[in-house]
């Protein structure tokens, strides 16, 4: 999968790609679970990865695009730690369900949340269903109110809203031109 979108990356249909491939992984997960057959619990585990490469490329693209600059930083933080720490807390979940349950039922139970998860999202996010390119997403400034009138109860920055309620720009004080910020004053010149 990392050759294939190497040599032709998603170019549209991006919100769609996103939850059909988290979708696709849930449903990998689940016949992984269910199968009795090794080369079913392969080609099964061969699909789960692929989908869940398509998921973290689009994620890693779109996420950095629809994050206002004067916020992408503690944005891209607060993924990571939450990326990193997601690996160690599923093992744990995963390790404590399989100990109560059975490794069937734990793998099947993680299955089917990541389907249902994905279902709803469809329907919570439809901006994000509708993205179709990354190339038409630009950031929503982090001043504009999130609360407009007319918008969805989860909205997402959107594509090419201008801004009906936004905030007035600070403006920097008129500078006194008398004062050349280059020379010294006299309590920086020594005397001699």
């Amino acid at each position: 999968m990392a050759v294939f979108l190497a040599f032709k990356p998603l170019q549209r249909q991006i919100g769609r790609g996103l939850l059909l491939a988290v979708f696709v992984f849930g449903a990998s997960t689940v016949v992984l679970g269910l199968t009795h057959s090794y080369a079913m619990a392969f080609v099964a585990l061969m699909i789960l990865a692929g989908a869940d490469m398509v998921s973290v490329y689009i994620r890693g693209s779109l996420v950095p695009l629809v994050t206002p600059d004067e916020k992408r930083g503690r944005v891209m933080a607060v993924e990571n730690v939450f990326i990193g720490a997601s690996n160690q807390l599923g093992e744990f979940e995963s390790g404590a369900t399989a100990e109560w349950w059975g490794p069937v039922a734990s793998v099947l139970v993680g299955g089917a949340g990541v389907v249902v998860v994905a279902a709803l999202w469809v329907r919570m996010f439809p901006d994000l269903r509708r993205r179709d390119r990354l190339e038409d997403i630009h950031p929503t400034p982090a001043w504009v109110a999130i609360e407009q009138p007319g918008r969805r109860r989860y909205p997402l920055p959107s594509l090419h809203t201008v801004p009906r309620y936004a905030a007035p720009t600070p403006r920097r004080p008129p500078r006194d031109p008398s004062v050349n910020p280059l020379t010294p004053t006299s309590r920086y010149v020594s005397a001699r």
